[in-house]
């Protein structure tokens, strides 16, 4: 492929490489793996945080904690609750 323009002419190759992904394939990375091991995803930050809880065994409720009517693991929080959290959980953000 041979481009030119008013700064010159460029010649490219597409060269086969083995790890081509193609097109509609997704190829995980070691981000997303890190997500999935994560205990709590932030999901939006707004007036509040929006989590979702990924593992059954973390139970959250008190004050500053508001559980969404439609999905069961996701929760609204306050930035005092989301600290808590922090301290305690591998949290991280979803966005």
């Amino acid at each position: 492929m041979t481009t030119t323009n008013e700064y010159g002419t460029a010649t490219g190759y597409f060269v086969p490489n083995d790890n081509f992904i193609k097109r509609g394939e997704y190829k995980r990375t070691t981000l997303d793996d890190e997500k999935a091991k994560a205990d709590i995803l932030v999901t939006a930050i707004d007036s509040h945080y929006e989590i979702r809880v990924q593992k059954s065994s973390i139970k959250l409720s008190g004050r500053g904690v508001k559980r969404s009517k439609w999905i069961g693991n996701i929760y609204y929080v306050t930035e005092r609750v989301y600290k808590q959290l922090c301290k305690e959980y591998n949290v991280m953000c979803d966005f």
